[in-house]
């Protein structure tokens, strides 16, 4: 009764020592802890399968908040770091099957670095675990080799930044809560028809997946039209949400599958290079970027920063970035391939075709080397 009244109803050791006096049962807090502590070794096995099952799971929920612990042993800071001083309790809820098991750690550790340790004990082979926690670094696991998760960040969390301003900016506001109002009505009409996980899926992308796409454009047009200052309170929310958009697409199910190719362009030109200054199109101000021609960077080696869009050509020269779960290295460079995409532009997007080419070189079956080259193409439009 004294675990079940401390740990289930979160009542402190010395206001049940009150308690107890009151009804004639003289138990001093340090006595109810050592009881306790005795009485918890033997649910220790129970605790250990737990965590074990807890591993297995499809989604997890965790995070973790400050604690106060009288003494506590710490384990050695590492080289060139300071000693850690704060003390947290971490919750994961992970979800297995129908199952939800609730675990508990106090202790220096974070939430993230609980987490790692539960997923040391999942089975190989299993589908990505989901792990849903708001943006803050330290509830994002460091993987064991062979664990993969999917991070989903938590979208609350995001609203709640347009809660605290709405008094400030009423208008802007209520376009973006009225809109994360529509996702969460979809998801409630999902859980009334009780789709699988499955089928919620396709349902959000069918009708949740027009509102979140909207709402990002709205969101970078409002800071590259200037509308909204940048260390506003509008202009911080707006930036923290667009800061944390990509995990939700790299945590996409054609993502993950390896058979989405994302492709992140930026403008490289220099307008006082070569290639800047012969730079054709006349390329148009985008939702992402008002100074086509202009990288962001020049502004440390001393080109000023245009006054008008259409000031320096642009177009002269694009990089790009390449991810892709499957086929792609995270970090890699590549010289074997080329990547190139020729179209026309129209008011429905960018309609052509991508041209992938390989050059490649290995030993064959006679001892020599194999020399050769291929390539494939494949309609796309860009909208």
């Amino acid at each position: 009764m004294i675990a079940q009244l401390r740990y289930g109803s979160g009542v402190p050791f010395q206001r049940l020592e009150r308690l107890e006096a009151n009804l004639g049962i003289p138990l001093p807090a340090a006595t109810q802890w050592e009881v306790v502590e005795e009485k918890a070794e033997l649910l220790r096995p129970a605790f250990e399968e737990l965590i074990g099952q807890a591993a297995q799971g499809e989604l997890a929920h965790n995070d973790d908040t400050s604690m106060r612990i009288l003494k506590l042993a710490r384990e050695p800071a590492p080289e060139g770091k300071a000693e850690r001083t704060g003390v947290f309790t971490s919750g994961i809820v992970s979800r297995v099957g129908a199952w939800f098991i609730a675990l508990f750690f106090s202790g220096w550790k974070h939430a993230g670095e609980n987490l790692a340790e539960v997923l040391k004990q999942r089975a190989p082979g299993l589908q990505p675990l989901i792990q849903m926690c708001d943006a803050l670094s330290r509830n994002a696991p460091k993987l064991s080799e062979g664990v993969k998760l999917l991070l989903a960040y938590c979208l609350a969390h995001g609203r709640r930044q347009f809660v605290e301003i709405a008094a400030n900016f009423p208008e802007q506001c209520r376009y973006v809560l009225e809109t994360l109002g529509g996702v969460w009505y979809n998801d409630e009409l999902a859980r009334e028809q009780k789709l699988t996980s499955e089928e919620r899926l396709t349902f959000h992308q069918q009708h949740s997946g027009p509102l979140m796409k909207s709402l990002k454009e709205w969101m970078e047009a409002q800071l590259a039209r200037r509308q909204v200052e940048p260390n506003s309170g509008l202009g911080k929310a707006i930036q923290y949400m667009l800061r944390h958009w990509m995990p939700l697409l790299l945590g996409s199910p054609a993502y993950r599958s390896g058979h989405m190719l994302l492709v992140v362009t930026f403008d490289e030109a220099n307008p006082f290079s070569p290639e800047g200054a012969t730079a054709c199109c006349g390329e148009r101000p985008g939702p992402s970027w008002a100074w086509p021609g202009y990288a962001a960077i020049l502004s440390a080696f001393g080109v000023p920063k245009p006054t008008a869009p259409g000031q320096y050509p642009g177009g002269g020269r694009i990089g790009a970035v390449l991810l892709n779960a499957r086929w792609i290295t995270p970090g890699t460079v590549d010289s074997t391939h080329t990547l190139a995409f020729t179209g026309t532009l129209s008011n429905g997007g960018i309609t052509g075709t991508l041209n992938f080419s390989e050059v490649f070189s290995g030993p064959n079956t006679s001892g020599g080397t194999t020399t050769g080259s291929g390539s494939t193409s494949f309609p796309l439009t860009l909208r």
